[in-house]
């Protein structure tokens, strides 16, 4: 214990690093070969994209719903004839680029995951390093810590929905985020705004969340700067940022003949969490996963059913979730409220509905990182030398906050926001406890 302590303490900084990164990289490649199911995965909206664009039909799926009509169930049972935009581009081109590699089997599959693997255990040292910038030495090596042994995030590389890539450029967009808020360096400007980019390709709702993140930390720096000069970063920043994700955009606006900026189906997920016949703010009611089926929903698939199956169909399935969420919450703006309410709750605590996180080991995880990180919220808000930083994680908390309400909540998202705040654990776990620790090792 004693030779533990003195190593996780009192070595230095590159020592401890490798030590943490080592230990995570083993941990996540450890699951990959207990957990992971290259033979007979599941790959969903991802899997199917990529074998589609293997095969020849571009970057396209069948939308996901089971059809009442026998000759539309016959169409989709054939290789879709027009693309589409369902997810983000990224982690279906990376599939896809494995496949290329290896073949489409379990060796692509494997080298998939360890490669996720690899994504997760560099979010410690850039976890460390978020924190030692908020807090003390000792503070983000507790935060470093927390985040090597943090299950529920390193379990997501057997999965193939790009969680590992999300927890990568989340990590290195708040670590960017407050160097650039201290700094004001021309790099990590120009960094910010490619990572924006690239995490906006991953994650819808980063679409309006980067531009929010990038206007926060340069128009409010910890320095004074001029108003010129706030502009610049500004532009730079952002454009480097547009410059990543335009082509996607007007590759869907081509497509569809309307301004699509990342995904087709926005409205598809507000409807999930508010909707008249089961939304329960989470994704299970009963026992039941919430989707598009005719024995929840049959007057749904009857209208997606009445649109033509061509290049606007997705578009125009979105349109029908539109039409049908509004109506919802406009005539019960009371259930709006106390779902949203219910959904805010399941974010910070846990969603006890869903059947993926009554695990022992998700619940004490988040029972531990969860007050940690809100205490360490509050306690950076609060403080006047780390007020500009605190804005940061007060703007990524109440976005999530305002998503998990009008959507619904989901542990995945849960994991992804709290990987982003994991810098704040390190405010909370300071000098005290490890001079306690060192003294009795």
């Amino acid at each position: 214990m004693n030779t533990l302590s003195r190593l996780l303490f009192r070595s230095s900084r590159s020592q401890f690093l490798w030590c943490v990164f080592i230990v995570a990289l083993i941990i996540r490649v450890a699951i990959v070969l207990s957990f992971g199911d290259a033979d007979h995965p599941q790959m969903y909206e991802h899997g199917d994209i990529a074998n589609n664009l293997y095969h020849g039909n571009g970057y396209s799926m069948h939308w996901p719903y089971q059809s009442l009509d026998s000759s539309r169930r016959e169409v989709m049972s054939k290789p879709p004839d027009h693309e589409g935009a369902f997810i983000p581009p990224i982690n279906p081109y990376l599939i896809y680029g494995s496949y290329l590699l290896f073949g489409q089997g379990p060796v692509a599959l494997t080298s998939l995951m360890l490669l996720y693997a690899l994504c997760s255990a560099l979010v410690i040292p850039i976890v460390y390093q978020s924190s030692r910038l908020l807090s003390t030495e000792s503070g983000a090596r507790w935060c470093a810590i927390i985040s090597t042994v943090f299950l529920p995030a390193a379990y997501s590389v057997v999965t193939f929905s790009g969680s590992p890539l999300y927890h990568l450029f989340g990590a290195l967009i708040v670590l960017l985020a407050i160097r650039v808020m201290q700094l004001s360096e021309l790099r990590n400007v120009v960094l910010l705004g490619l990572c924006c980019g690239v995490m906006t390709l991953l994650r819808s709702e980063f679409f309006l969340l980067s531009f929010l993140v990038i206007m926060l930390v340069v128009i409010f720096p910890r320095r004074e700067y001029s108003r010129m000069r706030k502009i610049k970063m500004l532009v730079v920043s952002a454009g480097v940022c547009l410059l990543v994700t335009t082509p996607w955009t007007i590759r869907n606006y081509t497509l569809f003949d309307r301004f699509v900026p990342v995904l087709s189906h926005p409205w598809f997920e507000i409807w999930r969490g508010n909707n008249t016949e089961v939304a329960s703010g989470s994704l299970f009611s009963k026992e039941t996963y919430i989707w598009v089926n005719p024995v929840q929903f049959p007057e749904m698939i009857k209208k997606i059913d009445a649109i033509p199956y061509d290049r606007f169909f997705e578009v125009r399935v979105n349109d029908v979730f539109h039409a049908s969420a509004l109506e919802f919450m406009k005539a019960n703006p009371g259930s709006v409220l106390s779902l949203g309410i219910k959904k805010i709750l399941y974010l910070l605590t846990i969603d006890i509905a869903d059947p993926a996180v009554r695990s022992p080991i998700y619940i004490l995880s988040m029972l531990v990182v969860i007050p940690l990180t809100l205490f360490g919220l509050y306690k950076t808000i609060t403080s006047k030398e780390r007020r500009a930083e605190g804005m940061l994680f007060l703007l990524l908390f109440g976005y999530y906050l305002t998503i998990t309400a009008v959507t619904f909540s989901l542990p995945r998202y849960q994991i992804y926001l709290f990987v982003m705040l994991m810098p704040l654990v390190g405010v909370m776990l300071q000098k005290k406890l490890t001079r306690s620790i060192l003294d009795h090792g």
